[in-house]
């Protein structure tokens, strides 16, 4: 017996791993040929993982104050040893995770995997997105330079306008109406503690969920199918090629964070005036242009208020796709609720384009 199976048999006997290793060994995959669509979940996680690694190695660094933020930033990316390079890897990677949550509910969305009984987990999977772009949200501030000040001042002044909550919100956030420097400990706290906890939550109660119903396949609908769809262990089978697609996605993101790192900038200054060209995160364009495009008043409401309203309704009707549809796929009432929500989809990403194109400053 190897030293290797000596120490597993040794772990095994004190943490009565039988059960476990016994589900791993009969769980598998239904698959009817492997695409990257199967690997799109554990790259999130992988990405996540990522993502706590390296924000955890910042933080050894950081100071969350106004004083000492961009200080501290500078001193990372110019003093400490590969400092600039876990940032920018860090900056990479939580774009990635942005980019993989929205090609994972566009693939769900697409095969109608969000239809009984995995209602919990399309609504997961929204609350899962909705966390993600909190989180980098929350973060942007932190470099405390000219360009996320401004961004985040844009951000805020538009959390003003959600209806009912919005004033309260930023009054929690900055301990009143006019910003004060306790806003960059706050957004700190939520980005490294408050919001990953929430986000972690949602993740281990989403992954659960596909492990209770399985991993959805159309073709298990359709046994005629020529090609049909054959089952794939878990381990070792299906679990090599995730390795290798992380391997894959490792590469990628260390490529761009070497060859595109992020600036520095200039220290923020809150007396300054915007600088031109200030434009939000790329996920955040759709509601950017939208926002732009919008009359100050429409009828007896305010434009941006009428703006964030839809982008509400629009988050709502995705969520209660399940159950506006039916579980009858080519029923006609079916067919009109995914066209809505392909029309949605539709618009994110054709204001998405129209904002990162325009030139436009301010959000009027």
């Amino acid at each position: 017996m190897s030293f290797l199976q000596a120490a597993a048999q040794w772990i095994r006997a004190r943490i009565s791993s039988d059960d476990v290793e016994r589900y791993v060994a009969q769980k598998t995959v239904p698959v009817r040929g492997i695409s990257v669509k199967h690997y799109l979940g554990g790259a999130i996680l992988f990405l996540l993982g990522v993502q706590v690694i390296t924000g955890i190695l910042l933080s050894m660094h950081y100071v969350p104050t106004v004083e000492g933020a961009f200080r501290s930033v500078e001193l990372l990316v110019t003093q400490v040893e590969y400092g600039w390079f876990i940032r920018s890897l860090h900056k990479w990677t939580s774009n990635l995770l942005v980019l993989f949550v929205l090609l994972h509910l566009a693939t769900v969305f697409w095969s109608g995997a969000y239809r009984a009984p995995r209602e919990l987990t399309w609504i997961s999977g929204l609350a899962l997105f909705a966390a993600v772009l909190a989180v980098c949200f929350f973060g942007y501030l932190l470099p405390w330079n000219d360009l996320s000040f401004s961004a985040t001042s844009i951000g805020i002044e538009v959390m003003k306008k959600i209806p009912l909550l919005g004033n309260a919100l930023v009054n929690i956030l900055q301990g009143g109406q006019e910003f004060s420097p306790r806003l960059l400990t706050v957004f700190y706290i939520f980005h490294i503690l408050l919001l990953p906890l929430i986000l972690a939550a949602i993740a281990l109660f989403h992954v659960y969920l596909i492990q209770v119903q399985g991993m959805h396949e159309p073709e298990l609908r359709n046994p005629k199918s020529g090609k049909g769809v054959r089952p794939v262990r878990f381990f070792p089978d299906f679990l090599k090629r995730v390795l290798v697609f992380w391997v894959f996605l490792l590469n990628a993101a260390v490529l761009l964070a070497l060859f595109f790192p992020p600036e520095l900038g200039e220290q923020a200054d809150r007396f300054a005036q915007t600088p031109a060209g200030i434009k939000p995160e790329w996920y955040f364009l759709f509601l950017y242009q939208t926002l732009k495009i919008m009359p100050a008043r429409i009828l007896f409401l305010d434009g941006e208020m009428v703006a964030i309203g839809l982008a509400f309704f629009g988050a709502l009707y995705l969520a209660a796709l399940p159950f506006l549809g039916g579980p009858a796929a080519a029923s006609k009432r079916d067919r009109l609720v995914r066209a809505g929500a392909l029309l949605i989809f539709l618009y994110v990403l054709v204001m998405g384009i129209w904002g990162h194109l325009s030139h436009s400053v301010g959000l009027n």
